[in-house]
């Protein structure tokens, strides 16, 4: 909650092993705090990006290797 910047975070593991859901809970906690959350399911392209880069959003790609 103190830092300047976000810090980035990777969920890596089996298939059907909580990542998702994990990301959720995190998200919706996020929420009770009163800071906003983003979860990105699919790509959008190059405008998209350049929003993204500037907001202090915190984001949840979900599947991000198979999206982007």
């Amino acid at each position: 909650m103190d830092r300047e910047n976000s810090t980035g975070v990777l969920l890596c593991g089996q298939k059907e092993s909580g990542k998702t859901l994990t990301t959720k809970y995190i998200s919706s906690e996020d929420m009770k705090l009163n800071m906003p959350t983003l979860v990105v399911t699919s790509a959008y392209g190059v405008r998209f990006n350049k929003v993204m880069q500037g907001t202090n959003l915190h984001c949840y790609f979900d599947e991000y290797e198979k999206e982007f």
